[in-house]
């Protein structure tokens, strides 16, 4: 799939959103406006009555008037001071981390060691089979044991944080091909940038949805404490009209806003089925998985009432069948169906039991998506016959892979010794595969690496440790690397104390002899950022995103010019190459200049990945493609350029993109 594609489709989504929510916040500061023009002048009515009794001023101050300037500012500041702190409020709760969501919709962290379910395991199996396919991290799974319905979702911030939630239901009725739809279909959504997008939804339904709330809480407030006044003039009268004005403002407001996420999350739900389409070249497990939902009693509907904020998240529509369809978050089911599979579409009749989908075509949203790609990748095409510059493969067509695991990769997975696999699965034993990972080929240095590996985690530690060396060490680099994505979901599994004693270690093995070696390099830069997405400890978090590239010129051109020199070629070519790649994707690229092997140092290129981590999506975007483009020169991948693209990827917290096969 083309990350960066969608993440184009995301970011105009998310200005329509941005539009046609501040549309809806004008509305409110509207009624908000009137409403006040309505009940001030009773109040003042209220007030001179109860100085003066005279017919007159009752007369003059209960006039209302619509034009009062000072109370535009006051509806205004009031309405947007209420929405964008409940706004903010849910934003930073959500940004902890996806699984901060998945514990509110009631997700319970599963594993290998938790939970001997045969059917927990494929799930996990299949979880991360996706997960090293599109290159990201393997998540945490979270299931809702309480749900037994048919149902997922997947929550986060970034690649980095996010988490994969599953109902029950859901893990005990579908079968292989048909879970690994429904997974796809998440993975769709996070790569695809729906996860931001979805926390700011969240965030300014919740803002509005407190307006309402304040509404309630005055109206109690007001009856408590004036149920003991027998005066019609009381306050509290006023602060009852008060209360239900922003009741029924509140409720408004949300009924539109629901209206506007609705419709937007139901375009985009088409989007992720047919990308889940393209990324498993299986149309038959996720068009099986929504006729399950179809004709299953329960359907995919949620009993946890955080649902109704999240219903967006969910694969199918967590609020049961609405009765106007405005307000459905996902389309009907029949419809999904018929555009993966017109076949069973046309067999649809009452709920009748599960049927078997013969394998049909890609529709046209399949269609749609894969002409995305295409004009994606034509777009940034390099005609090598028109050029002196030796670059042959554009960046955007290298990572347009459905599956994109090479088969160096599916070889070096399917070789892995199976208690190497379980221990990576287990939160224990990970820390021990990590440490081993950074062990020294020398002797008298691992030796000292074994004792700082007692010092940070204890005795025990250093014979658990040995013997998972004994296992890693007749792993290669790349397998290696693999643990890595492996592992994470377990490390993130730990507590906040263990993550930072495994933060500590890995530095101290790191220097252990003295000198960094760009496999430990990327180890380690991996392994920070990641880890630092833990929903305990938000260390290096991506406030800065208005960086440009005037102010990232230097360690764009840093990073790019060691990517360059990655690949082994010649000064001549590799400076060529870097020309090419800064002139098709960055504004006034002949400005860039490669830096020179010798004026390279690791220290160097990491201080600015970190730079780079501040920056913008878009400038992101760039940065991977001119990468991308810079490995696809010649057609094929030194591990030292996938070392770099890795701890790049992990920096910047995107999916680590498809390359050509690594040169063996």
């Amino acid at each position: 799939m083309d990350f960066f594609t969608h993440q184009q489709q995301a970011r105009r989504q998310s200005a329509l959103l941005v539009a046609l929510f501040s549309s809806a916040v004008l509305a409110i500061v509207a009624a908000t406006y009137f409403s006040l023009c309505v009940i001030s002048p009773v109040a003042s009515t209220a007030e001179s009555e109860f100085h003066n009794r005279t017919g007159q001023t009752i007369a003059r101050d209960a006039r209302i008037r619509w034009w009062q300037p000072e109370l535009i500012y006051i509806a205004t500041g009031i309405s947007v001071f209420i929405i964008g702190l409940g706004s903010l409020y849910k934003i930073a709760q959500l940004r902890g981390g996806g699984s901060v969501v998945a514990t509110a919709l009631g997700g319970t962290l599963v594993s290998e060691d938790l939970d001997p379910d045969p059917h927990i395991k494929q799930l996990l199996n299949i979880v991360e089979e996706m997960s090293l396919a599109s290159g990201i991290a393997v998540p945490p799974v979270f299931v809702m044991r309480n749900e037994s319905s048919i149902n997922a979702f997947a929550a986060g911030d970034t690649p980095n944080n996010a988490v994969i939630g599953v109902s029950q239901g859901a893990v005990d009725s579908l079968s292989r091909d048909e879970l690994q739809g429904v997974i796809a279909h998440e993975y769709s959504h996070i790569l695809n940038g729906d996860m931001r997008t979805n926390i700011r939804m969240m965030g300014v339904l919740h803002g509005i949805l407190l307006i309402a709330i304040i509404g309630f809480y005055l109206i109690r407030f007001a009856a408590y404490a004036g149920s003991g006044s027998r005066n019609k003039n009381n306050p509290t009268v006023y602060l009852i009209m008060l209360g239900a004005a922003a009741v029924v403002i509140g409720s408004v407001g949300l009924f539109f806003a629901r209206i506007i996420k609705a419709s937007l999350s139901r375009q985009r739900e088409f989007l992720a089925d047919a990308s889940a389409v393209q990324f498993t070249r299986n149309p038959d497990g996720i068009a099986n998985a929504l006729n399950k939902i179809r004709v299953n009693a329960i359907g995919s509907r949620i009993k946890n009432p955080e649902a109704e904020v999240a219903s967006h998240l969910f694969f199918g529509n967590a609020r049961g069948a609405s009765f106007f369809s405005l307000f459905s978050t996902h389309p009907p089911l029949e419809e999904r169906i018929r555009r993966i599979s017109p076949i069973l579409a046309g067999k649809l009749g009452g709920k009748s039991g599960p049927q078997t989908i013969p394998t049909g075509i890609l529709r046209e949203d399949v269609a749609r998506v894969s002409s995305l790609h295409r004009e994606s990748g034509n777009s940034a095409r390099l005609d090598a016959d028109k050029r002196s510059e030796p670059v042959v493969a554009s960046g955007r067509e290298l990572h347009l892979a459905p599956l994109r695991t090479s088969a160096v990769e599916r070889l070096a997975l399917d070789s892995f010794d199976s208690l190497l696999i379980s221990a990576a699965h287990h939160g224990y034993t990970a820390r021990f595969i990590v440490a081993a990972i950074l062990f020294s080929t020398d002797g008298s240095i691992r030796k000292q690496q074994l004792e700082l590996v007692e010092k940070y985690l204890g005795t025990a530690a250093k014979n658990e440790t040995l013997q998972q060396h004994e296992r890693v060490s007749k792993c290669s680099r790349l397998q290696r690397m693999q643990l890595l994505d492996i592992c994470h979901a377990s490390l993130m599994s730990l507590s906040i104390s263990q993550v930072k004693a495994m933060q500590r270690l890995c530095s101290a093995l790191v220097a252990a002899d003295g000198q960094i070696e760009l496999f430990e390099f990327m180890v380690e830069r991996v392994l920070t950022y990641r880890m630092n997405e833990h929903s305990d400890l938000q260390i290096h978090r991506r406030g800065g995103t208005y960086k440009s590239y005037r102010t990232s010129k230097e360690a764009i051109g840093t990073v790019l010019s060691a990517i360059a020199h990655a690949s082994g070629l010649s000064s001549e070519i590799c400076e060529a190459n870097f020309n090419v790649a800064m002139r098709q994707y960055f504004p006034n690229g002949r400005e860039y200049k490669i830096l020179g092997r010798s004026a390279l140092t690791l220290h160097q290129v990491g201080a600015a990945m970190d730079q780079l981590a501040g920056t913008s999506l878009l400038i992101k975007e760039k940065i991977i493609d001119s990468a991308i483009l810079l490995v696809g020169s010649d057609q094929k991948t030194t591990m030292q350029e996938m070392e770099l693209i890795r701890a790049l990827s992990a920096t910047l917290a995107l999916p680590t993109p498809a390359v050509p096969e690594f040169v063996t």
